[in-house]
C-alpha cells in the first residue's frame, strides 16, 4: 500500500497549477495516493473555490478550506488561533496540523508558483521520504551545502539559495560525496525557471534562469546544512511536529521582517532532523517556478533584516545540544534553548527588540508543538472508537 501524501498550500490567486498535479497524479496512478489541502486567505477571489472543486470533481481528493471553515477549526486552539494572522503566508500552518490530523504519511508543502512537470512522477521522488535510501552523501568540511550548485543556469553564475548565510558565500566548502545509506526524514525538492534566492541576489541577476538539474539527487551529511524552504518540500508525518512556518510582520527599525518564516523553520527542522540522525534529501522532484509578480525593492526591505539575523542565528543553532528522542521532544528543546541562547547571545545585531521578538517565536514554537500533539491523539482517540487502524 502506497504511503498516503498531503500537498498543502496556501494562495491568493487561483490556484491554476493544481491542475498539473492533477495530471502528474493521474499520469503516474497516484490519483488516490495524495490529498489536496488548499488553506485561503482574505484576498482570496471566491473563483478559488470552484477551481479546487473542479479538481475534485476529476476523483482528486482536494479540499479548500474556506474562511469559515479555517476560523472553526482554530477556535478548538485559542493559543495557536492568536499566532496566525490574516493576510499571511503563515497560514499554511492551518493545513500542516490539517494534513496530521487526517493521517498523512507524508506532507509535501508547496507555494502557489510552484508547478508540477509532465514527465517526472511527482509523488514517486517525494514517497522517499520516509524511507531508507543509499545515495550520494555530500559532507563539508565548513559546515556548509550551496544546494543550488546542483541546477545548471543560464548564464552559469553561481547562485546560493535564499537563507544561505553570507559569511559562507564565496568560500570552499571542500565538499566530500560518498555513497551511504540513511533514512530521509525530509526532501528538498529543487526549481527550475526562477531559483528561489534572496532580493539581493535577485536584483543583481535578473536574466538567471535555472535550466535544470546537473546531477543526480543526494542527501546532505550529519553537521552539513543548507537552508530549506517550503517550497517543493516534503517530510515525514512526525517531523511535522518541528516545523512551525515562524511568524513574520515584525516592525525592527523602520523594516517589516519578511519572507524567511520557511527558511527559519527549515533550520530548526534541519537541526531537529540531526538530532534524530536522520537526512535531508535534496534534487528531485523538480517544480517548474513560475515566481509570481514581486516588487523586488519591497522584498529586499522585507528580507534585510531577516539576512542579518540568520547570520547570528546558525551560529547560535550549532552550539545547541538537544534532548529528546521524538521530534516533538526534541522541537520543544530546541524551543528552550533557542530563548536561552537569545537571551544570552552577545552577537550585535540581537538588540532588544530582537531578543523579545525571538521570545515570541520560541513560545509559538511550544504552543505548536502542544497542538500538534492535540490533533494527533484526537486522531488516535477516534481511531480506537470507531475501530478504524491510523495510517
Amino acid at each position: 500500500m502506497n504511503k498516503k501524501a498531503a500537498l498543502v498550500m496556501t494562495t491568493i490567486n487561483v490556484p491554476v497549477l493544481l491542475e498539473d498535479y492533477a495530471a502528474n497524479f493521474e499520469k503516474f496512478g497516484h490519483a488516490k495516493d495524495v490529498f489536496i489541502i488548499v488553506i485561503p486567505d482574505l484576498k482570496t477571489p471566491p473563483a478559488a473555490k470552484d477551481f479546487v472543486q473542479k479538481i475534485a470533481a476529476r476523483g482528486i481528493d482536494a479540499d479548500y478550506v474556506d474562511m469559515d471553515r479555517q476560523e472553526s477549526w482554530l477556535a478548538q486552539f485559542p493559543e495557536l488561533k492568536a499566532l496566525i494572522p490574516y493576510n499571511s503566508d503563515n497560514r499554511r500552518n492551518i493545513g500542516f496540523l490539517m494534513a496530521a490530523e487526517r493521517g498523512c504519511d507524508i506532507l509535501i508543502s508547496i507555494d502557489d508558483d510552484n508547478y508540477c512537470t509532465k514527465d517526472e512522477d511527482f509523488y514517486a521522488c517525494h514517497a522517499i521520504t520516509g524511507t531508507t535510501q543509499t545515495r550520494p552523501c555530500v559532507a563539508s568540511k565548513n559546515g556548509w551545502f550551496n544546494i543550488c550548485s546542483l541546477l545548471d543556469n543560464t548564464h552559469q553564475r553561481v547562485l546560493y539559495p535564499r537563507g544561505y548565510p553570507f559569511e559562507w558565500r564565496d568560500k570552499d566548502a571542500e565538499l566530500e560525496i560518498k555513497s551511504a545509506a540513511g533514512f530521509i526524514a525530509a526532501n528538498a525538492g529543487l526549481w527550475t525557471y526562477d531559483p528561489d534566492i534572496d532580493a539581493l541576489t535577485r536584483l543583481n541577476n535578473r536574466e538567471v534562469k535555472t535550466t535544470g538539474m546537473n546531477r543526480g539527487s543526494v542527501m546532505l551529511a550529519p553537521r552539513t546544512k543548507s537552508p530549506v524552504n517550503s517550497q517543493n518540500t516534503a517530510l515525514i508525518e512526525d517531523a511535522i511536529a518541528a516545523y512551525y512556518f515562524v511568524l513574520m510582520g515584525e516592525n525592527l527599525d523602520g523594516c517589516k521582517l519578511d519572507r524567511y518564516g520557511d527558511i527559519w523553520s527549515g533550520y530548526f527542522l534541519g537541526k531537529c532532523v540531526e538530532h534524530m540522525r536522520h537526512y535531508i534529501g535534496v534534487g528531485t522532484p523538480v517544480a517548474l517556478h513560475r515566481r509570481n509578480q514581486h516588487d523586488l525593492f519591497k522584498d529586499l526591505r522585507q528580507e534585510l533584516w531577516c539576512m542579518i539575523i540568520t547570520e547570528s542565528l546558525v551560529k547560535m543553532l550549532e552550539k545547541m545540544a538537544l534532548k529528546g528522542t521524538t521530534y516533538s521532544e526534541t522541537y520543544r528543546s530546541l524551543s528552550v534553548e533557542l530563548e536561552k541562547a537569545v537571551r544570552e547571545t552577545n552577537e550585535p545585531y540581537f538588540t532588544p527588540e530582537v531578543r523579545k521578538y525571538f521570545a515570541k517565536i520560541a513560545s509559538a514554537m511550544r504552543v505548536w508543538v502542544d497542538v500538534f500533539q492535540e490533533v494527533r491523539q484526537n486522531r488516535l482517540n477516534s481511531s480506537k472508537r470507531s475501530g478504524v487502524p491510523i495510517s
